[in-house]
């Protein structure tokens, strides 16, 4: 069957998801890459820049 590759590219080693979200409570969160989700205060933000 072969390793399950999920759904990004193979080549896809250089590049991070950054997904925001607000959860139940309606505290809105932000998850880059596979680091935890941080809590985001103020305005809506924009998403984290690319650091690499």
């Amino acid at each position: 069957m072969g390793i399950d590759k999920g759904i990004a590219p193979a080549n896809a080693t250089n590049h991070r998801l950054t997904v925001q979200f607000i959860d139940a409570s309606g505290l809105r969160w932000q998850r880059v890459g596979l680091a935890p989700p941080t809590r985001i205060l103020g305005e809506l933000a924009e998403p984290a820049p690319n650091t690499e």
